[in-house]
Parts: structure tokens; sequence; C-alpha cells
């Protein structure tokens, strides 16, 4: 890990500076803070490859200061890199389209095709709720259209 970071300080200083991450690189192990996440960045020496993990959502706010007592989990969707800078630009969208819908944005440019049929499916099951809850409104109104419904 410690060859990667030394040969990808460029990548690295261009994430910091134009997309807003932090990083810290102790023990051999690159952690990444955004706006809204941390992330850790492992050489698996058995894989030959680097591996991601993800911070775990906890009550207590980050302490970037000691990221290494953070509890993480691998991020299993992200595939194993052989470059850090593949995995950057991964947490950078990651991270983007969770803000958007924490935000509460509907239209969305995804840069991803993963996160737009993510969201898509995210719209169709708000959609059937919206639906649901109305039915269940009316018949609550109207015992004459309980006895119509058919679930």
């Amino acid at each position: 890990m410690t060859y990667h970071y030394r040969t990808e300080q460029n990548t690295i200083e261009y994430y910091r500076k134009n997309k807003k991450m932090d990083f810290r690189f102790i023990d051999s192990v690159l952690y990444v803070k955004t706006e809204i996440g941390c992330w850790k960045m492992v050489y698996s020496k058995k894989h030959e490859a680097i591996t991601l993990y993800h911070r775990n959502t906890v009550s207590e706010p980050l302490d970037f200061v000691h990221p290494e007592n953070e509890p993480y989990h691998r991020q299993v969707d992200a595939l194993s890199s052989n470059m850090i800078s593949g995995y950057l630009n991964y947490i950078y969208e990651h991270d983007r389209y969770k803000a958007a819908m924490e935000r509460g944005e509907k239209n969305f440019r995804f840069s991803s095709k993963k996160y737009a049929r993510h969201e898509a499916k995210a719209q169709r099951k708000r959609a059937h709720k919206r639906v649901n809850q109305l039915f269940m409104l009316l018949e609550k109104g109207n015992f004459n259209l309980l006895k119509l419904s058919i679930c």
C-alpha cells in the first residue's frame, strides 16, 4: 500500500483539492474522509489488490484524528482494484449519490449507470408506497370500500 500511496500522490492531491476529500495514511492503510462518509483502503497480499471498507453507521461523530478506531465493513459491491484512483472515483460517486438522496433531490444527473438504476428502483418503490397509503386512507374513511377491497 505504501508503494501505491507514493506513486499516486498526484491523483490523491487532485481529489483532496477538487473533490473535497481528506486523507490519512496510518500503518499502511489509507483512510479517506468525504462530506458524508469515511472509507479505508487496505492492500491484500493474498489477492494482490486493494480492498475497500466503508465506515459503519454510528451515532457518534467521526474521529478522523484516529480513523483506525472506527468500525468498518467491506464494501462488497466495489470490486477489488489495483489502483487507489479506481476507488477514489467510486467513493466520490457513491457519496455524491448519497448526499443527493439525503437532500431529497429528484432530478439528479448520474455519471454511473448503477446509481441511475438504483434511483429508478427507489422511485418505483416510493410510488407503490404512495398508492398503498392512498388506498388505506380511502378504506378507513369508507367501510363499504373495505368490503370491495381484495387485500
